[in-house]
């Protein structure tokens, strides 16, 4: 599956970039293909990076979004969220701290999906 994955970048620590690339992992270990918008350039203005991120997912056929925990609190999240709604693409809440996938939960077109399960 294509995923893009959404989170909080602007205003954290290198943005965000650890965490990002820690989600990113585990979805690409789990056989998806994975967009991760912090490997856009650090001088990349808010705007100019999310009409691109928008583009991106309008056109380069991502099938899902993966939203990292923390979501909630960034705005350019909240618009990507609201894209996913409104395209009717597949929404995955990945979970602090687990490492175990379920299986292929996501592939059943629920509009929440949990990727990774606590407590396993």
């Amino acid at each position: 599956m294509h995923v893009y994955l959404a989170g909080p970048i602007t205003g954290i620590p290198d943005r965000n970039r650890s965490v990002f690339n820690k989600y990113a992992a585990k979805l690409r270990m789990a056989g998806h293909k994975v967009f991760n918008p912090t490997t856009l350039p650090d001088n990349i203005k808010n705007g100019q990076a999310l009409a691109y991120e928008v583009n991106y997912i309008c056109n380069e056929g991502v099938q899902a979004i993966a939203f990292i925990p923390g979501w909630e609190n960034s705005k350019g999240s909240r618009v990507e969220h609201a894209l996913a709604v409104a395209l009717d693409l597949k929404r995955i809440y990945l979970e602090e701290d687990n490492e175990k996938v379920i299986g292929n939960s996501w592939d059943h077109h629920d509009d929440d999906l949990p990727l990774f399960s606590t407590g396993c």
